[in-house]
């Protein structure tokens, strides 16, 4: 451990290098030349592997830092006032932020208190397999959130983001309903995915799963262009046999108030066995352009051109793609 301490200590870097990535680190603190912010032009930045480092460099020092990834860093509870180093305005151009496999990772803290805003141009923030971060802070300027394999308890957060264009949710183990208001107040929200893919490989009682939307989750979203809906439950085992039978679990309904997207122009369902049918609100989405369906029994059946119970809901649509077979194209459009 003192050997690696000691080796990168001494492969300092020319003080103009823009893009720098630490992987395998066994080190239990970073050389001086990170601490003391020597590097002062660094765009990029990557830590991965580093499996018994606690606490980061002042990162917040750098002023030209636009991309930081933070990997399986997995010594690492805090990000905190440390992170940010003593700069009137911490993170001054980050942009993009990464946080994935940090397994300790307890809490992350705004500098809230201190008199000084953090992350002014911070656009996109993805949050991976960080199954102890429950809150995440509130940043006006993120447009971009993208949440997976995490607790769920993290996506009470998301309502704090009130300046989201994307947010997608992908990957919730232990999530059996969306948090109430979770989206309520994001306005200029433009594309939703929520998507779950999992083959599962254990007793069938441990099937766990979305059942409903809740009613409030697509109102006022006027500008929502991009809804995408997947939630993957086909495979479950009996014994050590792995069957392709779709379990009775899932998504059953969406919610009426769907039809308050007056900007959706692209609907796409997947695996969603237990959707029993469309809203009517999907009659009043008159902009549109294509709705795509994929291994959901149930909508296949009742979305079935002409004779379907749902066809009146969807004859409006110009693009119908069902299992990758085209049911309806009346024009040429790009998405």
């Amino acid at each position: 451990m003192e050997r690696s301490e000691e080796v990168l200590c001494g492969l300092q870097p020319h003080s103009n290098l823009k893009q720098l990535c630490i992987s395998g680190y066994q080190g239990i603190k970073f050389p001086n030349w990170m601490m003391d912010s020597l590097l002062p032009n660094l765009v990029q930045i990557s830590v991965e592997e580093c499996c018994s480092c606690e606490r980061l460099p002042p990162l917040g020092k750098l002023q030209f830092l636009k991309n930081l990834r933070l990997k399986s860093v997995k010594g690492l509870k805090y990000i905190s006032r440390d992170v940010y180093g003593d700069e009137e305005i911490p993170f001054p151009s980050l942009e993009s932020l990464t946080l994935d496999s940090m397994q300790s990772l307890e809490a992350w803290t705004n500098t809230a208190g201190t008199g000084r805003d953090s992350f002014p141009c911070l656009r996109e923030i993805t949050v991976c397999n960080c199954a102890k971060l429950v809150d995440l802070p509130t940043i006006p300027s993120v447009r971009t959130l993208k949440i997976k394999n995490s607790s769920a308890a993290s996506l009470l957060s998301v309502r704090n983001f009130t300046s989201l264009a994307f947010l997608s949710i992908e990957n919730f183990c232990d999530l059996t309903n969306l948090p109430d208001g979770m989206v309520k107040n994001h306005a200029f929200l433009e594309r939703l995915e929520i998507v779950r893919r999992r083959n599962l490989k254990s007793p069938s009682n441990q099937l766990d799963n979305l059942f409903a939307l809740p009613d409030g989750m697509v109102k006022n979203h006027a500008v929502l262009e991009r809804l995408e809906i997947n939630v993957m439950n086909l495979k479950a085992c009996q014994g050590s046999a792995i069957t392709d039978r779709p379990r009775a679990f899932g998504i059953s309904s969406l919610p009426n108030q769907i039809g308050h997207l007056m900007s959706l122009s692209y609907l796409h369902i997947s695996d969603c066995p237990d959707l029993m049918s469309l809203p009517d609100g999907v009659k009043r989405l008159n902009v549109l352009k294509e709705l795509e369906i994929e291994e959901c029994p149930n909508l296949e059946r009742r979305c079935n051109k002409e004779t379907g119970e749902d066809w009146l809901k969807v004859a409006h649509i110009p693009e119908i793609v069902i299992n990758s077979e085209e049911i309806q194209s009346l024009g040429s459009w790009q998405r």
